[in-house]
């Protein structure tokens, strides 16, 4: 257990050690309050049959993690998320998220947060900026990637080249509420067989003059194979925009097969707000239902740019706007 607090400058690294059933948390490093600075890196450690996360990283109360790396871990069967961070009340997170390995995180504990890689962004301008590539994540208790930013925080998230499969809901979700913000890129991501929505983002009300979010999900595979045919009633790429949010999405180059529906663009937003997507350059294929679908409800106002893609033997309508 790292802790620094009372602004405290901290550099922290914790490599090649074996935790293993431990009561609590596996590694826990935690920055708080009076701009205290902590910053260092966690790798090539094995983690496993934690009694909570395996990885633990916070910002809180105006502590600052400028640079954490958190590189090569292998974390299994751990009773909480994978690796959780969390930024809180004017805090600031930077770092990268790299080559781990995680396998059943969560898996039927029934635990509030059971996410291969849990990420919170929350209140009082938070700024989190992280980099989460080359993980693969398997088996876990719920979503596979999941970033919830709420109550004017900011994030810019990039998730590239990871490997998501078999966990008990979607792949990847991003869920924004209450006046936040997030931006970045999602590609190059193989996400298949989960029980859930292959990418899925749920934007609430967050309310701002200003485009709430901006998002690039570019060059993943999606997909559910024959054996988890149970599971072929979910989106490929499923973004709702709902209530008083601004949202630019860019879905390109993209392949999406055996799903429901290949891409999903739901905008249910009041008047005044609006969902803009550009969808391009994606092979969406033996879906059961439609291969593009643009929904618009309520008030809101969904703009849809469709070009270049190729939309084959789906079950219902090729592209429905």
């Amino acid at each position: 257990y790292v802790l620094g607090q009372n602004a405290s400058t901290i550099t922290a690294t914790l490599d090649n050690n074996i935790v293993n059933d431990a009561g609590l948390t596996g590694i826990y490093v935690y920055a708080s309050t009076g701009s205290t600075t902590l910053s260092g890196s966690i790798s090539h450690n094995a983690i496993s049959s934690t009694g909570n996360h395996g990885i633990v990283f916070l910002a809180y109360n105006s502590g600052h993690i400028p640079s954490m790396t958190i590189d090569d871990n292998t974390i299994d069967s751990v009773e909480h998320s994978g690796i959780y961070t969390r930024c809180y009340n004017g805090s600031t997170i930077t770092g990268v998220v790299s080559n781990n390995t995680i396998t059943s995180a969560g898996t039927n504990t029934g635990a509030s947060t059971r996410d291969g890689i849990y990420i919170q962004t929350d209140a009082g301008n938070a700024r989190n900026t992280l980099d989460v590539t080359g993980n693969t994540i398997s088996g876990g208790g719920r979503y596979g990637i999941y970033s919830y930013v709420y109550n004017y925080a900011r994030a810019a998230i990039d998730m590239d080249n990871n490997i998501i499969h078999g966990n008990a809901a979607a792949g990847i979700y991003l869920y924004d509420n209450s006046h936040a913000s997030s931006s970045g890129s999602i590609s190059g991501n193989t996400v298949y067989d989960n029980n859930g929505h292959g990418i899925y983002a749920y934007i609430l009300s967050t309310g701002t003059s200003q485009p709430n979010i901006d998002h690039e999900i570019d060059g993943n595979t999606l997909y559910w194979s024959e054996s988890h045919a149970s599971e072929h009633t979910y989106r490929g790429i499923y973004f709702y925009n709902r209530y008083s949010s601004r949202s630019n999405i860019e879905m390109t180059n993209n392949e999406i097969y055996n799903g429901a529906v290949g891409i999903h663009c739901l905008d249910e937003a009041n008047s005044g707000y609006y969902l803009n997507a550009l969808i391009s350059g994606n092979h969406v294929h033996d879906n059961s239902g439609d291969g593009i679908l643009g929904d618009e409800r309520r008030q809101g106002s969904l703009t849809t740019e469709l070009r270049g893609n190729t939309v084959t033997a789906n079950g219902g309508t090729g592209i429905n706007v």
